[in-house]
């Protein structure tokens, strides 16, 4: 090889090699525009034309900021300016996400990483982007999922207690009074249950909508429970605190849902607290207010229901107290500190015989003294209690009459009153079967009282119970009848076989014209569809005889025996024995 033939060799391998990172510029996958120290277009790669919908010839000696929306691009010259200005490579290795602008006018997410060369004594910018809509749009998504309810597409608990915080100091900085209102939903598990789930999520969906036109954009909406929902509002300092706010929510649910045809009632319990010291600087915890604004809706709900309760420090003191009885009475529940005490129930005509027992729950809170069923059975109801309560109670019950009839003392139904809560879930059934099974007492030696007014709340479930226990073998009656919503089709729907009349009718019945008209009824009605009656609180001589001579044949009541713990029963039956009494049916 000449040396003249060598030369061009390296000629032509010099200029492949100065060609391979112009091919390499142009292959690439992501986009490269190529700028000088102001912004001005050199270069772009193929990759870059497509991404901003640009051709070379077009962009070339153009800035950059054409390719971005106008509020990034007027940022983009100060920060070139001030690079011209520091005479340093300062924007070497930046990387930023911003938006693009491409030739159309549309936006998109962009991902751009700078880098800086010095070439021919120029100093030139090179930055690479790619597009990350797609990756910005799932990661948003992804972050929705997590903190948003995927029914009704409100901020689920999570987010609330983030945002929570962000709203308290906001409420501080900007001397506003931040009020937090809690909404339960009253009735929509009977939604549920009458119409299916699809309907009752319907209903969910529409409650969340009219909230959001209520607060026409302003402030938080979270859905924080099956059907409690969490409003969030800050606002100027007003006498009428979070009243105004609660009430407008209250009143957009005043009117009837449509759903399929029908027109669905909603109504709501709702409780209100306030961080109404921000100004003073006492910022409550964002968990404190929710719990607040919880306590008071219970304080609605215990009210009846479908109103409003504004939370009070006098509620706390009241709060605390129920924790520390709450906590008592778990304690109680595990430890068998509860006791049950027994009233008789006797035929009304002469010998009096006992025909059954009434089991009746008594806690005795230590140091505290009594306490009343109205006031512990509501808190074990809300506090997922009463399941175990249930079987304590029932399995408690139980053992104490096996024990009777085994001692051959008494051979009676004893009869258990189980509240509404427990007595419409589905399951509640095969839980006394159970529980009935391990005790070894016989089926129809239990009776199960359940209140008119919590059949009422479903009827079909309540019958569908009502069935299977008796098909157990289990008696079954109607209790506290004519306090709620009386009527024939009650009874009619729902096969009970004995009826108490409640104490309220009892107490003057001898006297009161309307007593004996409401009693003298019951007494009809039931006896045309063979029902017993029971009749309550029976507790002069002349209640006794006016009910004897209407035709009521069984009743209870201090006239006949006080509620008696088991001892003390057992006291009383063998007096009854001693004294020639028939002591079974």
């Amino acid at each position: 090889m000449t040396r003249e033939d060598f030369d061009k060799l390296a000629a032509n391998a010099e200029r492949e090699l100065t060609s391979i990172p112009y091919a390499i510029f142009e292959a690439a996958a992501d986009a490269i525009v190529i700028t000088d120290e102001w912004g001005r277009v050199q270069a772009i790669n193929a990759a870059a034309q497509k991404l901003f919908g640009y051709s070379f010839a077009e962009l070339a000696g153009a800035n950059i900021s054409r390719l971005m929306p106008r509020a990034y691009a007027e940022h983009h010259d100060q920060c070139l300016a001030s690079y011209r200005a520091g005479g340093g490579r300062k924007l070497n290795g930046l990387v930023r996400e911003l938006l693009g602008k491409r030739k159309d006018g549309s936006l998109f997410d962009l991902h751009v990483s700078v880098g800086e060369l010095l070439l021919g004594g120029r100093q030139l910018l090179i930055g690479v982007c790619y597009d990350i809509s797609e990756q910005l749009q799932m990661h948003r998504r992804i972050n929705h999922l997590a903190s948003h309810d995927t029914l009704t597409h409100c901020m689920n608990r999570s987010a609330l207690h983030t945002r929570l915080q962000q709203e308290i100091a906001l409420a501080q900085a900007q001397v506003q009074q931040l009020v937090l209102v809690f909404i339960d939903l009253d009735g929509l598990k009977i939604i549920n249950d009458n119409h299916g789930h699809y309907v009752g999520d319907r209903v969910l969906v529409g409650v969340a909508e009219r909230f959001r036109q209520c607060l026409t954009g302003a402030g938080l909406l979270a859905r924080v429970g099956g059907d409690e929902f969490v409003v969030v509002v800050r606002q100027p300092f007003a006498e009428q605190g979070g009243m105004g706010l609660a009430t407008r929510l209250f009143e957009c649910l005043q009117a009837p849902l449509r759903i399929d045809g029908m027109a669905l009632a909603v109504r709501a319990s709702l409780g209100v607290s306030t961080c109404a010291n921000c100004r003073q600087g006492q910022v409550p915890a964002p968990d404190q207010l929710i719990i607040d604004a919880d306590f008071a809706m219970y304080q609605a709900k215990k009210a009846g229901g479908n109103r409003i309760a504004c939370f009070n420090p006098a509620m706390r003191i009241t709060q605390q107290r129920e924790q520390q009885r709450l906590e008592r009475l778990r304690q109680a529940i595990e430890t068998e500190q509860l006791q049950l005490h027994y009233q008789p129930q006797f035929e009304l005509a002469d010998p009096q015989r006992i025909t059954g027992l009434e089991a009746l729950l008594r806690w005795n809170d230590g140091a505290n003294g009594p306490v009343s069923p109205e006031v512990f059975i509501p808190l074990a109801e809300q506090n997922g209690l009463m399941s175990a309560l249930n079987v304590w109670v029932v399995t408690r019950a139980c053992a104490d009459n096996r024990a009777l009839i085994e001692a051959g003392l008494l051979d009676v139904p004893v009869a258990v009153n189980m509240s509404g809560y427990s007595f419409m879930q589905c399951d509640f059934v095969s839980k006394l079967a159970a529980v009935l099974e391990c005790s070894g007492l016989a089926a129809n030696r239990l009776e199960i009282e359940v209140t008119e007014t919590a059949a009422l709340k479903d009827i079909e479930q309540a019958r569908q119970n009502v069935l299977r226990l008796q098909g157990m073998g289990v008696q079954v009656s109607i209790d506290d009848f004519g306090t709620g919503y009386s009527s024939p089709s009650t009874l009619r729907a729902l096969p009970f076989e004995k009826l108490k009349i409640d104490r309220v009718f009892i107490s003057e019945v001898q006297s009161n014209p309307i007593d004996q008209a409401i009693v003298n009824g019951y007494l009809m009605l039931a006896e045309s569809l063979n029902i017993q009656v029971v009749a309550e609180g029976i507790e002069t001589r002349e209640q006794l005889d006016y009910l004897k001579a209407q035709g009521c044949s069984l009743g209870q009541g201090f006239w006949f025996c006080r509620p008696l713990p088991m001892d003390r029963l057992l006291q009383f039956v063998m007096g009854r024995e001693h004294a020639g009494r028939r002591l079974v049916r």
